[in-house]
């Protein structure tokens, strides 16, 4: 079983697929995972945590992202990850919780931020792609 990644092992993580696609002229997308109050929720994160580690292909991460689940899908594009955003709403989570999907793809969604070590997906409001479930 996959374990969710630190914060900064994710952020390490990301910053080693950038290097990748930009050798391989390949893309990839992070698919983040919002669940409104997802302190309050922990054994509902938790369930969703499982249900995502079932979900990614070997080659695929999960890790925390600011105070969201996100997904590091390697060689997706942005409509590869819609189909898991679809097939991942057919799910059966708690209603109890709100969860919101983002897509960010590199590098069309991202910026380089002089201040963070690497770069960011630009303003979320703006660029991403939200599904709400």
């Amino acid at each position: 079983m996959r374990e969710i990644q630190s914060k900064e092992e994710f952020s390490n993580l990301l910053e080693c697929e950038m290097v990748r696609a930009d050798r391989s002229g390949n893309v990839f997308s992070i698919l983040i995972v919002e669940v409104e109050n997802i302190q309050s929720y922990k054994h509902h994160a938790q369930a969703l945590a499982y249900l995502l580690r079932k979900r990614v292909r070997v080659c695929d991460f999960i890790g925390w992202f600011e105070e969201n689940i996100c997904l590091l899908l390697t060689d997706t594009d942005k409509e590869g990850a819609y189909i898991l955003v679809k097939s991942l709403s057919n799910e059966s989570i708690p209603k109890e919780i709100s969860v919101k999907y983002k897509v960010f793809t590199y590098p069309s969604h991202w910026f380089i931020d002089s201040t963070y070590k690497g770069a960011l997906p630009r303003d979320r409001e703006k660029t991403s792609s939200q599904y709400n479930v």
